[in-house]
């Protein structure tokens, strides 16, 4: 479209999440435990979130930590998929629909924001920037959007491990180094002294509709052209390996196309390979 690339925070971050509190004062108010090292998940809880990785994560870290415990505060759940994990939920603290007050009490209160979510569908991630936004350190993986922020004083990244066996859903096409997680997660732990979290202006609400704006004008401005004839295919490694995979030229690269292939559906998925190269070339920090 010709248009400038530009990160934008979809939902945005805003002003309320960047209020500093007494973490004393937060505990006390959610009767959250004195003196306890408090691992939080902020989030749904669902399939494509890796809560099965992170409960694994949280009892690596308690066995050099055991007075760590697990904190999770939830808006959606999956029941099936909430039943199936309630046995490792033992001993974890779990909060259910918390108003914006007590979520940023939540956030103030927390020694340190955990999430492990490698589906296909995260972006940069709403939970993580706005437990920054609060001045909390984040561990979440080297994964989709979470390089673009996480630096050195925002929090660890842990290192993803991607899966060569055919995989039957989005969500598990990689996953989350557990054991790499929970180093990181122990590391974090302590030297939280010197974490300075700060969320990227792009992260704030009124900045990510400012942009969005912004972007509307300039397609507005732009003069309206007839359609051409089909121009050289924007070759690059992941559109020629997609191009291969599915036995398709690119003048023929239409949304018909994509749905009649079971793509837009989600039903057809793609080779490992191919997810992987065209993973890299979206995600990457430096593309």
């Amino acid at each position: 479209m010709g248009l400038a690339a530009k990160s934008i925070c979809t939902f945005g971050i805003r002003e309320v999440h960047r209020e500093r509190l007494d973490p004393k004062v937060c505990r006390a108010a959610l009767n959250l435990p004195d003196a306890t090292p408090l691992l939080l998940y902020t989030g749904r809880l669902m399939e494509d979130k890796g809560i099965r990785e992170l409960i694994q994560v949280v009892a690596l870290v308690r066995q050099e930590r055991p007075e760590a415990r697990l904190v999770l505060a939830t808006t959606h759940l999956t029941p099936w998929y909430f039943n199936e994990l309630a046995g490792g939920l033992a001993g974890a603290i779990l909060f259910y629909r918390l108003d914006r007050q007590r979520l940023v009490q939540l956030y103030n209160a927390a020694d340190l924001f955990v999430g492990c979510a490698t589906s296909v569908f995260e972006t940069y991630g709403k939970s993580p920037l706005e437990a920054i936004a609060a001045g909390l350190p984040a561990v979440v993986p080297q994964w989709d959007g979470f390089p673009h922020y996480m630096k050195p004083s925002n929090g660890l990244l842990a290192k993803v491990v991607f899966r060569d066996q055919p995989v039957e859903t989005p969500y598990q096409f990689a996953q989350v180094d557990v054991p790499d997680c929970a180093r990181q997660c122990l590391e974090a732990l302590g030297r939280t002294e010197c974490f300075r979290p700060l969320l990227p202006d792009w992260g704030r609400y009124d900045v990510s509709v400012q942009r969005i704006q912004e972007l509307v004008d300039e397609r507005m401005r732009a003069p309206m052209q007839a359609p051409g004839p089909p121009g050289p295919c924007p070759a690059s490694p992941g559109v020629r390996l997609f191009l291969e995979e599915f036995q398709m030229e690119w003048p023929s690269l239409t949304l018909e196309t994509l749905q009649n292939l079971g793509i837009l559906s989600r039903r057809e998925i793609g080779s490992t390979g191919l997810r992987r190269a065209l993973h890299g070339e979206l995600f990457s920090p430096d593309s």
